[in-house]
């Protein structure tokens, strides 16, 4: 069974001496243990090793492993993973645009 690693959203004011709200963001954030990247390192490791010779077969092959933060941060920007609308394609391109490779769990690029 897969361990959850939960993310965090933490409110932020500003208020001025009335307390009234001056500026307001929303932190999402996520803390991602080295055991976690190194298990989709081995992943990706052992799924190209695997797939190297049926490059189009990804049938079986996971592709990512999205963190629920970044996730959270995609859908506000208009890639909603959770709804089935973002291909496997659409992931990996914004993983890669984004400089989240280590979330890849394979070597495949479309």
């Amino acid at each position: 069974m897969p361990e959850i690693i939960d993310s965090t959203d933490r409110l932020h004011l500003e208020v001025d001496k009335n307390l009234k709200i001056k500026e307001a963001h929303i932190e999402c954030f996520q803390e991602i243990p080295d055991w976690f990247l190194r298990r989709l390192a081995d992943i990706r490791t052992e799924q190209d090793a695997k797939f190297r010779k049926r490059d189009n077969d990804l049938e079986l092959r996971l592709v990512a492993s999205v963190p629920g933060a970044v996730a959270d941060h995609w859908a506000r920007t208009g890639l909603n993973v959770f709804d089935g609308s973002a291909t496997a394609k659409d992931v990996v391109m914004r993983l890669i645009k984004e400089d989240l490779t280590k979330f890849l769990a394979t070597g495949w690029r479309p």
